[in-house]
């Protein structure tokens, strides 16, 4: 996997909100991962411009849902690179961000991805939280190795 388009195209930033352009990885016909721009926001083309515009997607269930079940059925699969994600923690005081990562290498999320009025748009794949993220988020996103 090439990650210099990564570097060329999309600057390191600290906050990649939902909306913005980031850049995903989408298997290719000869089998190699090819880089691809996409929305971070999922909203089939069949939901027009009132249906809801979708960040995650319950790994455990986003294949039997409507919303999803196209994009499952297509293989329209992604990987996300990413350096670190957040989790927000609800507190007394309102929410409290959480950065995680593992500080030694470029983490991969797994997506999944429709072409919408707006383009190319994914939702990341998400788990429930492994035990030591419990007590912050009782969800994850699906991070491959």
């Amino acid at each position: 996997m090439d990650l210099r388009f990564i570097e060329e195209h999309f600057p390191p930033s600290w906050n990649i909100p939902p909306g913005s352009e980031h850049p995903a990885f989408v298997l290719g016909r000869s089998g190699e991962l090819k880089p691809h721009p996409m929305h971070w926001g999922y909203r089939p083309h069949w939901a027009g411009e009132k249906g809801r515009e979708v960040i995650n997607a319950r790994g455990e269930s986003a294949a039997e849902k409507p919303y999803f079940r196209s994009a499952y059925q297509r293989g329209q699969r992604c990987l996300i690179p990413a350096t670190a994600w957040y989790e927000w923690q609800k507190t007394a005081t309102g929410k409290q961000p959480w950065a995680l990562s593992n500080e030694a290498q470029t983490l991969f999320l797994a997506a999944v991805y429709t072409r919408g009025q707006e383009g190319l748009g994914f939702a990341i794949v998400t788990r429930p939280a492994i035990k030591s993220l419990g007590h912050i988020h009782d969800r994850m996103p699906l991070v491959l190795s």
